[in-house]
């Protein structure tokens, strides 16, 4: 049996704190005890370390630890999304030291193509003019993500001629809040805060001429597949899985690891007019079997 999200718990029962979250893993962990007592083999598919935005004033962080490494005593084998994501979980979750391991890539996405006409009057829409650079944050947002940040930093380096489009969800009312504070009266930032059909998400990325990657807590990262399967630029926060994905796909540079948005790479991303040579060999995410990594 193949376990995913476990975290589940958390997106469909937020307001869940203390004991009553407790109940709720006990039954989740009871479920998965019934199945191995029968025989079946457990395997876990581990996406996170810890859920997303956990936040301190509920005190859930060491429940979820506690949670999530009785869930690796629980399993007969563990399977991530990368390479490096192997010292992280091992760190996080110590049952997962005790078990075979294995991992696959995520398998680049299928991105819709445009045509010029179609990207030019979404551009205008934007308040992008042609002859404008734009760089789009796309996806889910949250305090996981740098986002204000990056969005501080670009206010800063006020280049006339970049613009900067935030679209997605904010995934509380305090991402919200804070996105709206922090964005202000800028009229070189566009936020769409609201959830995105795939044509629509397909179509931003057409028209960005670089894609933004804030992702600060995660262990692998959808966003930045999705990125390099756009064959844009890209600027990202350095992290293991974002360094081995550069490692992995981009023979050219393309791909801007920085520390911090303030860093020099990030202005000279957002600063600089010529296009990097963009040719990710994104048939290298196929390079890992997935059932294999599964079953072997």
């Amino acid at each position: 049996m193949l376990i995913q999200w476990p975290d589940v718990l958390k997106w469909r029962n937020p307001n869940t704190h203390g004991s009553a979250l407790q109940a709720l893993m006990f039954r989740e962990l009871s479920a998965i005890k019934n199945w191995k007592a029968c025989g079946v083999k457990i395997v876990w598919l581990v996406h996170n370390s810890l859920p997303h935005d956990l936040k301190a004033e509920h005190g859930d962080e060491l429940l979820w630890q506690s949670f999530f490494d009785l869930i690796g005593d629980c399993a007969d084998k563990f399977v991530s999304l990368s390479a490096s994501a192997h010292t992280v979980v091992a760190e996080a979750i110590p049952s997962t030291t005790r078990k075979p391991y294995s991992y696959f890539y995520h398998p680049p996405y299928q991105v819709r193509k445009f045509s010029s006409r179609e990207i030019a009057l979404k551009r205008k829409e934007l308040g992008v003019d042609e002859h404008m650079k734009l760089h789009a944050v796309l996806g889910s947002m949250g305090a996981y993500k740098g986002l204000k940040e990056l969005i501080q930093c670009f206010r800063e380096y006020a280049y006339p001629n970049v613009r900067l489009v935030i679209a997605g969800r904010a995934r509380d009312t305090s991402t919200a809040a804070m996105l709206a504070e922090t964005i202000g009266d800028s009229n070189q930032i566009v936020l769409i805060d609201r959830f995105l059909p795939d044509e629509e998400f397909d179509l931003i990325a057409n028209c960005a001429d670089g894609i933004v990657v804030p992702n600060k807590r995660y262990l692998n990262s959808g966003a930045l597949i999705y990125a390099v399967s756009t064959n844009k630029p890209i600027l990202a926060l350095k992290h293991p899985f974002a360094s081995e994905m550069a490692e992995l796909v981009d023979d050219n540079g393309a791909m801007e690891l920085v520390d911090t948005f303030a860093d020099e790479g990030a202005k000279r991303f957002f600063s600089d007019n010529s296009v990097p040579v963009c040719d990710y060999n994104v048939a290298r995410l196929l390079s890992r079997p997935v059932v294999e990594s599964l079953t072997d």
